[in-house]
């Protein structure tokens, strides 16, 4: 029975892509808000986060219809980001986030975010480059005070948004691509942590080279398929932005800063054992995504 609703609430969000109307975007938007609740009430025990991720869910939407109805496109933008949990309006999504199971913290930072995100495609332009650079400071002051797993999770999602808002400005079809790799990086992410019992990463005592080439990823580190993904992005916002060098600049520091933060993290995992793994399937697939985007 699980499965069943499972698989009807990720066709409810796919079949939304179809729309370009506003009306049934939302329509399938507050659809599968409805399904994820129920969700929720099953799996997860701790009632007052679900009451509030609801609360919030449903208020941001109700006001984003108002607003586009009353023909405020601002007011609009600032409800999607409201429902995406993004900065400024990204307290109450880091609070509720630590009660969630991992399975349904995989569905809060990744599938959730789909409909919005298209929402938001269809208003933003680059003139809000002050949110994106809100969202920059904002997510690297948060991942100063890192202190589980799921916390450290939510702020990675926080960050790729700043990313996920300079491609909304630049096409669809990028847009769709980084969200693909972006759920296919957080899905073994996620599991990983699953599988180690929800351990803390800076006390893990072994470690595999799965999971450094999954960090090395989710923090851009060259010659990783996200690295090699945003150098090109970057050409496409040379011809978007009129202030390009600083939004460079603001970006590559934000990299930079997630690298420096992950030192402390490997120079843990450079003493302690590693696990012996097996050339398989996946991690060979893996290798090979990586390697693919070295030549696109």
């Amino acid at each position: 029975m699980f499965n069943f609703f499972y698989l009807f609430y990720v066709l409810m969000i796919f079949t939304s892509l179809i729309y370009k109307t506003f009306f049934m975007m939302w329509f399938f938007m507050e659809f599968s808000t409805m399904m994820f609740f129920f969700f929720l009430n099953k799996f997860n025990v701790s009632i007052n986060s679900n009451i509030v991720y609801f609360l919030m869910q449903e208020l941001s939407s109700l006001f984003m219809l108002l607003s586009f109805v009353m023909d405020l496109n601002f007011l609009t933008i600032l409800f999607v980001v409201l429902k995406l949990g993004g900065v400024p309006f990204h307290n109450w999504m880091l609070k509720i986030t630590y009660n969630f199971s991992w399975d349904t913290l995989f569905i809060i930072l990744n599938l959730q975010k789909v409909i919005p995100l298209i929402f938001l495609y269809m208003f933003m332009t680059n003139k809000f480059l002050f949110l994106i650079l809100l969202n920059v400071f904002v997510s690297m002051f948060c991942m100063l005070n890192v202190f589980s797993n799921k916390y450290l999770l939510t702020v990675f999602s926080l960050m790729s948004l700043t990313w996920f808002y300079l491609i909304i400005c630049c096409s669809k079809y990028l847009l769709y691509l980084y969200m693909c790799i972006y759920m296919f990086l957080n899905y073994f992410f996620l599991l990983y942590f699953k599988l180690n019992n929800d351990l803390n990463m800076f006390m893990f005592l072994t470690f595999d080279t799965f999971f450094f080439i999954l960090i090395f990823n989710m923090i851009s580190f060259p010659p990783s398929m996200m690295f090699f993904l945003k150098v090109k992005l970057f050409n496409c916002f040379m011809f978007l932005f009129n202030n390009f060098f600083i939004l460079i600049f603001v970006m590559m520091m934000m990299i930079l800063f997630s690298i420096i933060f992950f030192i402390l993290f490997l120079n843990h995992f450079l003493i302690i054992s590693w696990k012996k793994v097996e050339m398989n399937f996946l991690f060979n697939f893996f290798l090979l995504l990586n390697l693919f985007f070295f030549f696109i």
